[in-house]
């Protein structure tokens, strides 16, 4: 999802006189550069609920056998948010706490057979290459924040979350050349706590706009 994109959809959201008021409409960003909206619904005076999407895409090249070839990366995720703010007076600004839940699905793909040279296709059918990798989780966490609310209806805010997935919740889905599938969960051995897997954290800035 490009800049541009985002920067069109808020234009829109702000135009717009159908949307109910104090609801806010958002762009996110996070550390690795995915831009996304999310749109914050109001319950009562201390208290919201929030939604985020992601969506990321990405081309890379790498040498393979005797010539490049071009891999392309999609992510995307969406998040929801139960927000409670400390302070109700200031009618969902300031700091909050909460709980949020995640759903994310990462896709690597690699060119269709017609597109290699021979001695590519030679080394594919040698070593059963995956043409298709998709990673998927689920997963909860609670998380931290803080909103600056403009006069105009501006905001400023970032969110610092920490998620947790039991193991079932992380899967791996490939897809060979040959087309022979295999699923596979998580690794536990690489887990912390028995069942759980603690992620890095999830840190997101958002600019908004508050419909009065």
């Amino acid at each position: 999802m490009s800049l541009r994109f985002l920067i069109i959809f808020l234009l829109i959201a702000l135009r717009s006189s159908i949307l109910p008021a104090q609801l806010e409409t958002k762009l996110v960003f996070d550390l690795v550069e995915r831009e996304g909206i999310a749109i914050e619904i109001p319950i009562g005076q201390a208290m919201s609920l929030e939604s985020r999407l992601h969506y990321h895409r990405k081309r890379r090249t790498s040498f393979f056998v005797d010539q490049e070839i071009e891999r392309k990366r999609h992510f995307f995720s969406s998040l929801l948010m139960v927000k409670r703010y400390f302070k109700a007076e200031k009618e969902r600004a300031g700091f909050y706490w909460g709980i949020y839940a995640f759903y994310d699905q990462e896709l690597f793909r690699l060119p269709e057979i017609d597109d290699y040279t021979p001695a590519q296709v030679q080394s594919i059918r040698n070593n059963d290459i995956d043409k298709r990798v998709l990673h998927t989780r689920l997963g909860i966490g609670p998380f931290i924040g803080y909103k600056y609310l403009f006069a105009n209806g501006i905001s400023l805010e970032s969110s610092l979350g920490i998620a947790t997935s039991a193991r079932t919740w992380i899967k791996t889905r490939r897809i060979s050349f040959s087309n022979q599938t295999s699923t596979a969960i998580y690794d536990p051995n690489v887990y912390l706590f028995g069942e759980l897997n603690y992620y890095w954290p999830n840190l997101q800035i958002a600019v908004g706009y508050r419909f009065k």
